[in-house]
This record gives structure tokens, C-alpha cells and sequence, in this order.
């Protein structure tokens, strides 16, 4: 696949959905990196592969050259197919398909629910989350980590944030999973995607709740806002919400088991990390670049423009790689390298610009307490390598599933309990 490019049209005739490209991905992402940085692909309507760390960067900061703005109606030129399948998408995830100063209206709601001070209030019920879902499969010693610790996990975060009945949330967990661990071109997509279809009424059932009785959570706050002087409309709730359980449940996870997995395969790290907790921080920064939960975002072209030499329409289409940028060795040294002391380490794995993850800082400290505690409660797991498997499309870089098999222990929430009633 590396070799089919022609250095004169740009054209790299590649399906970025496909389980092919994946085989061969960080091979041809360098070669791209060193060869065409700015690249065309024929494959769903077309667009063009914006794959170093700089071309990345540049469009990403650039809102007016380069829309994020979601086309639901046919009235204006969209990006569906490249960011995802069209079929996977059966709504618009919130402000980040929006531009300003339509999307800033949004974003700015939001800010203080997610800034590092509401983040650290939090630390205390994540581990507290973190704990009770530990107990479940301690004294097994063995789980299935995605749907049996880092997916629970995640999900009852997000839940608990967003006010929706915990018993609810590996429900939403696993149909986000689901969604993106099943092929596009399986025939199981169409069941997954109605499971999805589902989950939005359910979010449109709970705004209707808010508006009667508004609580202290994510949705209640979107309820009970006004933008330009009117009331949010339900829809426009309804896709941040989703937008929300988008980025708190999958991609986070995913950044943990992919870490869990790089440690089980690295001992000599993973007792470093063990022995020194306060290094996780470091640790999370390196995993968000090398691993890049989110490998992907589009963005239509608003007029004809030239990007490292190269000319764009207007109405065309282009990927911001951001995995491939994170590995752009003009930014970082030995890039195909884990190194938990680099520094800086101006990653781009939460993206660039104003569209940057509002979540970033949430995702973070669920790292350092999820992996901490595994690494406390568990140390010896073990990951079943025959058994992990991939997700067959990955613009959230996950994982399917990933078994594992440690030295059994004992519950904490249960001992604490009986400690505070003695």
C-alpha cells in the first residue's frame, strides 16, 4: 500500500475505514509524512490526508479556511464518510461540528464543568468508582478489561456526571463499543447503529425530565441555559449530550487498556510506575501521543486556499491526522520511542485550536487513578495477547477486547465500610 502514490497528482487511493490500511497504518503514515504530507484519496467522495504535525496544526487553528460545521440537510457541503462511515453517524455530535462564534455559544456553557478545579473535585468519586468496580472482579483473578474494568469505569464517570441512572451506563458503554468494534461493512452495523438510535431517545427522554425538574448535572445545565437570549432546543441538547457520552466513555477507556497493554508488555516500566505513582502524569502525556485515541477529525474547505504547497477548493474535503502528527519526528525526537520524560511534549491528541477536547482534563486524571489502582491492586496482570483484538476502523484507536489473568486479592470498598462502622 506505501508504494501507490503518484508524487505529481498527490493521488494515494486509500481507504482510511479499512481493516487494509490499518495493517500497514504507521508505515504509511511516515512515508506520507516524509513524501506527501498533503495527499489525495478518490475513496468516499474524496479528500485530501493532511498528515504531518505542522499541515495538522495549521488547519486545525484555522476556523476560517477550514469548517468543522456538520451538514445535516443537503444545504451545505458536509464531511460525512471521512471522518466516519455515514451510517455510523445518525446525528450531529454537538459544537464540535460547529464553528464559531456558533460553537463558542456552546463550548463556553460548558468550560467551568470541565476546568482543572471541578476536574480535582472529581478525583475523589472516580477513585471511589474506580474502587467498587475493582471489587467486582478482585477476587477473580481474571477480567475482561475492556467491558469488565476500563468500559465501567469510564462510563459511570460520565453518567454520574451527566445525571443518568448508573445502572444505565454500561448500557451506553457498550453500545458506543459495539458501534465501533463491528466492521462498517458488517451485516451486524445495522443493529448497532438502532442500538445507538436508541441511546438518543433515551438522552431525549432525560432533557425532558430536566426541563421539569432541572439537577446538578451536565444535562441540567445545558436545560436551563440560554444562547442568543432563547432556551437551548431539545435537539441541540440532545447532541451534546451525545457528543459528551462520545468522548467520556470510549476514547478514554481506550486510552487506558492501550496503556495497560504497552506496561504488561514493558515490565521494567510498569514497576517503575508502580513504585512511583507521581510519574503517571508524565506517563499519560506520552501514552495520549503514541497512542492517539482519536486518530482523526475532517474539516470541509471554506475557500480555495494552498496548505504546504498545495492547492485546495473550496467545498473539498480533508483529514487532520492527528496520530500521525504525534509521530512527526520534525517535533519529536525518535517518535516511534515511549518515553514517559519527554519534554515539552506538545501532543495534539486532544486536537488543536478552539475545538481542543474539553474533556482533556477529566480524561487525564482517570489515567492516573485508574491505572494507579490497577497497577496497586493488580501488578502482576497479565494480558492474553492471542486474545486482544483491535477495532477493525479506528478513528478512536481501540480495542475490542483485551483478557487478562492476575494474582486474586481482596475488595476495598467492603473493608473501608466495615473500618468506618467498627
Amino acid at each position: 500500500m506505501t508504494s501507490h502514490i503518484d508524487p505529481v497528482s498527490r493521488e494515494f487511493d486509500v481507504d482510511h475505514h479499512s481493516e487494509e490500511f490499518w495493517e500497514s497504518a504507521p508505515e504509511t503514515f511516515a512515508m506520507l509524512r516524509e513524501k506527501c504530507p498533503v495527499a489525495h484519496s478518490s475513496q468516499h467522495g474524496g479528500f485530501w490526508m493532511l498528515t504531518t504535525y505542522d499541515t495538522v496544526a495549521e488547519a486545525a487553528r484555522d476556523d476560517d479556511r477550514f469548517s468543522s460545521y456538520r451538514d445535516l440537510d443537503g444545504s451545505r457541503p458536509g464531511y460525512d464518510g471521512v471522518s466516519l462511515p455515514p451510517s455510523r453517524r445518525p446525528t450531529r455530535t454537538g459544537m464540535i461540528e460547529l464553528d464559531p462564534p456558533e460553537f463558542t455559544k456552546y463550548r463556553r456553557l460548558l468550560n467551568a464543568s470541565f476546568s482543572p478545579q471541578a476536574v480535582e473535585r472529581l478525583r475523589p468519586r472516580i477513585l471511589e468508582i474506580t474502587t467498587a468496580v475493582l471489587d467486582v472482579v478482585i477476587e477473580r483473578g481474571e477480567c475482561e478489561l475492556v467491558k469488565d474494568v476500563a468500559g465501567p469505569i469510564t462510563a459511570a464517570v460520565t453518567m454520574d456526571q451527566l445525571g443518568i441512572p448508573a445502572d444505565r451506563g454500561m448500557r451506553y458503554s457498550n453500545t458506543m463499543h459495539d458501534l465501533l468494534s463491528i466492521s462498517p461493512t458488517s451485516p451486524g452495523q445495522a443493529a448497532a447503529v438502532a442500538q445507538v438510535e436508541e441511546l438518543l431517545g433515551e438522552l431525549r427522554e432525560q432533557v425532558r425530565l430536566r426541563r421539569a425538574a432541572p439537577q446538578d448535572d451536565w444535562i441540567s445545565l445545558l436545560v436551563t441555559a440560554e444562547v442568543d437570549g432563547a432556551p437551548i432546543p431539545d435537539d441541540i441538547v440532545v447532541e451534546n449530550a451525545f457528543l459528551l457520552v462520545l468522548g467520556g466513555v470510549d476514547t478514554t477507556s481506550q486510552l487506558i487498556l492501550h496503556s495497560l497493554r504497552y506496561l504488561h508488555q514493558n515490565p521494567e516500566l510498569r514497576e517503575d510506575l508502580r513504585e512511583h505513582p507521581e510519574r503517571l502524569r508524565n506517563a499519560c502525556e506520552e501514552f495520549l501521543r503514541y497512542f492517539s485515541p482519536i486518530q482523526w477529525f475532517a474539516r470541509t474547505v471554506t475557500r480555495d486556499c494552498e496548505v504546504d504547497g498545495v492547492d485546495l477548493k473550496a467545498g473539498e474535503r480533508v483529514l487532520l491526522c492527528w496520530g500521525s502528527g504525534n509521530h512527526d519526528a520534525a517535533h519529536f525526537e525518535d517518535p516511534e520511542v515511549v518515553n514517559i520524560d519527554r519534554s515539552p511534549n506538545r501532543h495534539m491528541a486532544f486536537g488543536v485550536g478552539v475545538h481542543r477536547c474539553i474533556g482533556s482534563h477529566l480524561a487525564r486524571a482517570q489515567f492516573e487513578i485508574v491505572v494507579g489502582e490497577i497497577l496497586r491492586r493488580m501488578p502482576d496482570y497479565s494480558v492474553d495477547e492471542g486474545e486482544t483484538r483491535p477495532y477493525p476502523d479506528r478513528q478512536v484507536n481501540g480495542l475490542v477486547r483485551m483478557p487478562a489473568s492476575f494474582t486474586p486479592g481482596s475488595r476495598e470498598a467492603l473493608v473501608a465500610t466495615e473500618a468506618g462502622s467498627a
